[in-house]
């Protein structure tokens, strides 16, 4: 007999017998049996010690972790392995865990340290991560909820375009290797309350927001995917200047899959509502947007807490707004397309307006395809192309047509002025936005159907050019033109300009001058600083008349520098033969006579002198005339000199002369009365040129008297207080009799009532 050991179940035994044969085999058989029992007992009861080892140290685990040295180790290992996945500096205060279910994580801060400086980009409070660990045994980790209080996120770019977000969120989409992954992780429920999250960026043009109290909640779809919702009580988004408030913000939609859609969007902006939905894909290299929005209200509420975005003097603004719009592109470059309807817009008081707006924001520019304003009893259109690229030509077109002309004033002042007409014309402006006087620029008005005080007058036309630094402007009307030409270089201006107006009539009556009529010529030069430019000035004017009052020549200089104005070498003078006593000058009812006069004067702001001479010819004054007088004039600053008085009637003749001075509103006067036994009394040798006239000597009279006079102009009331003394016994005939007195004080009023001027008074002593 043969026996193989160890052998399998079934081994073969070669037993040589027949006659025991079979009972041997069968204790054989029974023997291997017993032997396997025996190893499978005894491996049972290893398994049993190992599994109970297990347990053991398990329950142990989970008993150290309860305790401040689990946790503190835990903490440990849950910091460096967000360190790795995020890339970034890791803080966690508290962390409270039985590893089975939860973990409670306190005080978590995320942030980025470089170059020692330091950027926050997460505080939690408090967060609670409930999970489910059988599902380890099928490789997913299945965490049921994500319960956060108290959450502050900060994102901000610099000036660089460097960004403190993690590593894990800027992988714009892209895919990751999954062939590594040992369990797939995945979140049932997520829960944020009271949160607040600011974004800032310094590559831009310096946009901000804010968002705070912010709820979020999000679950997880049957497919794969979530569905959201966001709410927040308020925030803030700034750029540049411009800073935007709103109230409420609340979101609604899914993502997942690479897309985010938005199902529901609605925010109050400071009494405007805001609604919109958009689908946002991330499966590029920079997420593309799609969507559509529409903004209604009234829009006084948010421009009183923007002022400094406006310009001043246009609050209050009233009006309900309805625009709506499509966005699409990427973050980044966004493309706008938008119409905007205010059909009842109020702008500082002003009448109603009503605007349609249709325009479009591209990354490259801001268009206006349609501007349709009905404002002032006309209508206002226009478009325009604003380049971003500072390097390229921008656009504007204006036009204005049959503008009212005294609801456009009525605006302007606060007056009612007696203008009526149509204003139309147009602007069209091509150029950089950085360098606008280097671009070209053509501009036509035209002001018609005028009336003044509802008498017609002759259209006005305007027109001015821009081209490459060279400015012109002209004004027409009628017989008259104001021709200006220009030259602007780096915030200096040089040019010349000229006028001319052969009739002076219509131009002026629309500065309610009426009865001025005459002939003007100007020219001169302009140089300087914009903001402080030096004007120099040549004018002329002929057979000028206003009242009937003759300005036969008028020349002088004008000079304007330092906003102060000069008037040197002005000279004036004019002949008056015989006075039109149906048409007196200044409609003095019961003036005759003639008159010649010439005057010089140079008038600085702070110095103005000057001389008069006036010589009278029969004048007369209702009852009141003598056969011809001499008057002379002398201006100094703050002074008025009357230099010589001569009145000649019959054989007497009255010298006088006196002062004046204008602060003090005081003066004195001396005249003295004289008897000619002479039959010559001629005073003036008068030319037919006023610009040569002469004076005859001056023969001695014997003097009979003299009148001395004090005088003052009182602020309280319109007349002047007189003191006079009468010296002289003189007997004139037509004149009265005047006794002598001395020292004959008396007290006159001299009331002002235009054109009559009246003396009235009476003796104190």
């Amino acid at each position: 007999m043969r026996l193989r050991w160890p052998g399998y179940y079934s081994s073969s035994l070669i037993v040589r017998g027949v006659e025991n044969g079979f009972a041997l085999r069968y204790k054989l058989g029974l023997v291997a049996m017993g032997s396997r029992l025996a190893s499978i007992k005894r491996f049972g009861i290893r398994t049993g010690i190992i599994s109970l080892g297990l347990l053991c140290l398990a329950a142990g685990l989970l008993f150290l972790l309860t305790i401040s040295p689990g946790e503190r180790l835990a903490r440990r290992i849950a910091t460096d392995k967000l360190r790795t996945v995020l890339g970034q500096e890791v803080d966690i205060g508290d962390l409270e865990t039985n590893l089975v279910s939860r973990i409670s994580l306190c005080h978590v801060q995320i942030y980025q340290v470089q170059q020692g400086d330091t950027t926050r980009f997460l505080h939690i409070d408090q967060c609670q991560i409930s999970y489910n660990l059988r599902q380890l045994l099928k490789r997913r980790m299945i965490i049921e909820t994500v319960s956060v209080e108290g959450i502050d996120v900060f994102i901000h770019r610099d000036s660089t375009g460097s960004d403190n977000l993690p590593a894990v969120l800027r992988m714009h989409g892209k895919k990751e290797d999954s062939s590594g992954r040992i369990f797939q992780v995945q979140l049932q429920e997520l829960m944020i309350r009271n949160a607040r999250a600011e974004f800032k960026d310094e590559a831009g043009k310096g946009l901000r927001a804010l968002f705070y109290d912010i709820d979020i909640s999000a679950i997880r779809l049957d497919t794969s995917g979530y569905s959201c919702q966001v709410m927040s009580g308020g925030g803030r988004v700034e750029l540049d200047t411009l800073s935007l408030p709103f109230e409420a913000l609340s979101l609604e939609g899914s993502f997942g899959a690479g897309n985010v859609n938005l199902d529901s969007l609605v925010a109050d902006i400071a009494g405007l509502m805001l609604k919109g939905s958009s689908v946002l894909k991330t499966t590029g290299d920079e997420p593309a947007l799609a969507g559509d929005f529409r903004l209604t209200g009234n829009v006084e509420q948010l421009l009183f807490k923007i002022p400094s975005a406006l310009p001043r003097g246009i609050m209050p603004v009233k009006g309900r707004v309805d625009m709506v719009g499509h966005v699409q592109g990427t973050i980044s470059q966004p493309y706008i397309d938008c119409a905007m309807d205010v059909p009842a817009l109020e702008i500082a008081g002003m009448h109603p307006l009503n605007v349609i707006v249709q325009a479009s924001v591209t990354p490259s520019a801001i268009r206006v395809d349609h501007l349709e304003m009905a404002i002032f009893g006309g209508d206002l259109t226009g478009t325009a192309t604003i380049n971003r690229d500072l390097s390229s030509d921008s656009k504007i077109h204006l036009s204005l047509d049959r503008l009212d002309l005294r609801e456009v004033l009525a605006r302007i002042h606060n007056n009612l002025l007696p203008y009526q007409g149509k204003v139309s014309g147009s602007l069209s402006a091509t150029g950089l936005m950085k360098d606008p006087l280097a671009g070209h620029i053509e501009s036509g008005l035209k002001l018609h159907l005028l009336k003044f005080k509802s008498v017609p007058q002759a259209d006005i036309g305007v027109e001015a050019t821009l081209h490459n630094g060279q400015a012109e402007f002209c004004l027409r009307q009628d017989h008259a033109f104001l021709i200006t030409q220009l030259e602007l270089r780096d915030k200096r201006l040089t040019g010349r300009f000229s006028a001319q107006v052969a009739r002076i009539e219509p131009p002026v009556s629309l500065f309610n001058i009426p009865e001025l009529s005459g002939e003007v010529e100007l020219t001169g030069e302009i140089e300087g600083e914009m903001d402080s430019p030096v004007i120099r000035a040549d004018l002329e004017a002929r057979d000028l008349k206003y009242r009937n009052f003759p300005i036969d020549t008028l020349s002088c200089g004008i000079l304007f520098r330092k906003d102060r104005l000069h008037i040197p070498n002005l000279f004036v003078a004019g002949i008056q033969d015989s006075i039109d006593t149906a048409s007196p000058p200044f409609g003095l009812a019961g003036l005759s006579g003639g008159f010649t006069y010439r005057g010089c004067l140079n008038s600085y702001p702070e110095d103005t002198s000057g001389d008069v001479w006036v010589d009278l010819s029969q004048p007369r004054f209702r009852e009141i005339g003598c056969g011809e007088g001499r008057l002379h004039l002398a201006i100094t600053p703050g002074k008025i000199d009357l230099i010589s008085l001569s009145l000649i009637k019959d054989d007497l003749m009255v010298r006088g002369s006196g002062e004046f001075h204008i602060p003090e509103k005081s003066g004195r006067c001396n005249f003295d009365l004289m008897l000619s036994d002479s039959d010559d009394t001629n005073l003036i040798r008068s030319t037919s040129d006023p610009a040569s006239l002469t004076f005859a000597s001056e023969d001695p009279y014997p003097r009979r008297g003299t009148v001395k006079a004090s005088f003052r102009v009182l602020d309280h009331a319109q007349y002047a207080v007189f003191d006079l003394e009468d010296q002289g016994r003189v007997s004139p005939p037509g004149w009265g009799h005047c006794a002598r007195r001395n020292a004959f004080p008396g007290e006159y009023q001299a009331a002002i009532n235009t054109p009559v001027f009246q003396i009235a008074g009476k003796a104190i002593s």
